[in-house]
């Protein structure tokens, strides 16, 4: 496992002030876990989102530090498909939803449940 700093040329990820303020919420209600984000096969473009919480980190994971009180693990085998993606969130009255804006991706299912990259 390595930590990065934030260098805007390499930067991994970034969580804007409202996602970061949900997943640290968010977090105080798993405290024995981890915060990881990678992606899975599926749907009809090929992959999808998963942030999850989680026991631990895998050995190959990038810790990152996008906001101060807040660290991701990043799943390295993910890392081509989501270097850049900024984590938003979405508020729909009264609903609250993960957004990705990845500047990779080069398809979109209909649902927007999946993506595809070059």
């Amino acid at each position: 496992m390595t930590i990065s700093s934030f260098d805007p040329r390499t930067q991994i990820v970034s969580v804007t002030d409202e996602a970061g303020a949900f997943l640290i919420e968010m977090q105080q209600r798993h405290p024995n876990e981890i915060i990881r984000f990678s992606t899975k096969k599926a749907g009809c473009s090929g992959f999808a989102y998963t942030l999850d919480f989680v026991a631990a980190a895998e050995s190959s994971d990038i810790q990152v530090e996008p906001l101060a009180g807040l660290s991701i693990f990043v799943d390295n085998a993910s890392l081509p498909m989501i270097k850049g993606t900024e984590i938003d969130l979405e508020i729909l009255g009264l609903n609250r939803q993960i957004k990705y804006n990845n500047p990779n991706v080069t398809g979109e299912c209909g649902c927007g449940e999946s993506f595809s990259v070059s």
